[in-house]
């Protein structure tokens, strides 16, 4: 079962984050058997308005997976399940949008429908690093700015 909060957990310092999470999976990235080298925000931690630095706000990768989860090349859900997580930690900038809304790891939403694969930019739409992430992963041309019309039938 997945459970969805606000904050489950107590607030780590940066450099307590980095030890737990880098300590977790016995030192290996979640996705290999490769050495963890870095302490992976799911959700950046610029989207918490204390920083994010919550254990389950975080996994451990090589340098190969933490820039295929930066770039949304691995989803939320897959990091989650790979690091061993089962509670999703939402902060409060992604809560409007309720806990049945998908984001991808830098707060955008996922559209469905005839929108399917496009992303609405959610509150760090111009942060350089996402800009740089998506657009080295080639998403960033399925990024909008604007909800789509309710009533378009067609994409374009």
């Amino acid at each position: 079962m997945v459970l969805f909060q606000h904050r489950p957990e107590p607030l780590l310092t940066r450099d307590a984050f980095k030890i737990s999470v880098l300590s977790a999976l016995g030192g290996k990235c979640a996705f290999c058997p490769a050495a963890a080298v870095d302490a992976h925000h799911i959700l950046d931690r610029k989207l918490f308005e204390d920083g994010g630095y919550y254990r389950s706000n975080g996994a451990p990768l090589c340098t190969r997976h933490h820039w295929d989860c930066e770039t949304t090349v691995l989803g939320l859900a897959q990091v989650r399940s790979a690091a061993g997580i089962s509670q999703i930690l939402l902060p409060s900038s992604l809560s409007p949008a309720g806990f049945g809304a998908e984001f991808d790891k830098w707060g955008n939403r996922f559209l469905s429908g005839v929108w399917t694969g496009y992303r609405l930019a959610g509150p760090l739409a111009g942060d350089p690093g996402m800009i740089k992430a998506l657009t080295a992963s080639g998403l960033r041309s399925w990024l909008l700015f604007e909800p789509p019309q309710e009533n378009e039938n067609e994409m374009g």
